[in-house]
């Protein structure tokens, strides 16, 4: 129920399903990996689009609705990782170790899929 809310939500802010015009939304961490308790975050992978970028109020109200509903719907606190597609390739070359979870358990909501777009050429 989590990711079709979710997927609602980045929809009701970003209604162009062009690939190039909406970001990507993956969960990752424990609840991605079913290994959530009572005191685990839900952490939320968010990246925007390099070509066509949302305004800032656009990004800043998204995540502010993150912060909101995600504890609503599952009593547990948002942690949202704001990336553009050019950061998180980057991020990939660098081996940054946050990658490594999201190589390994990111369940892309919505958007195309962040472990191909970790491939991505900058």
């Amino acid at each position: 129920m989590l990711r079709a809310r979710l997927a609602e939500l980045l929809e009701e802010h970003f209604p162009d399903p062009r690939e190039d015009k909406r970001p990507s939304l993956a969960i990752y961490g424990s609840v991605a990996r079913r290994e959530a308790t009572t005191r685990s975050d839900v952490d939320l992978l968010l990246v925007l689009p390099d070509r066509v970028l949302p305004s800032a109020a656009e990004v800043e109200q998204l995540v502010a609705d993150l912060h909101h509903h995600v504890p609503a719907w599952t009593g547990n606190y948002a942690h949202v990782h704001l990336t553009s597609r050019t950061d998180l390739v980057s991020a990939s070359r660098a081996d940054d170790p946050i990658v490594r979870s999201w190589l390994e358990d990111a369940d892309t909501v919505i958007g195309t899929d962040v472990r191909h777009l970790m491939k991505e050429e900058a």
